[in-house]
């Protein structure tokens, strides 16, 4: 699952396609719309940069994990 000898990114970044429908007339991306995005892009990096697959850590250990922390700029 982990690799020990790896180096793994503390920082990471995305970038995502704004759909038109996704925001308000003045083009500014809806609130609630941009959190999905935010999640949507946090699942994609944890499994491209980390090799974990979300479902399958609920399956192995019958446990997940929180953000308790977060940075948007």
């Amino acid at each position: 699952m982990i690799d020990l000898t790896k180096d793994y990114p503390l920082q990471t970044e995305s970038r995502s396609v704004i759909r038109f429908q996704d925001c308000d007339p003045l083009r500014h991306l809806n609130n609630a719309k941009y959190f999905d995005y935010f999640f949507n892009a946090r699942e994609d990096q944890v499994t491209q940069l980390y090799g974990i697959h979300p479902g399958d850590i609920f399956k192995r250990f019958g446990a997940g994990w929180v953000v308790y922390q977060h940075h948007i700029a």
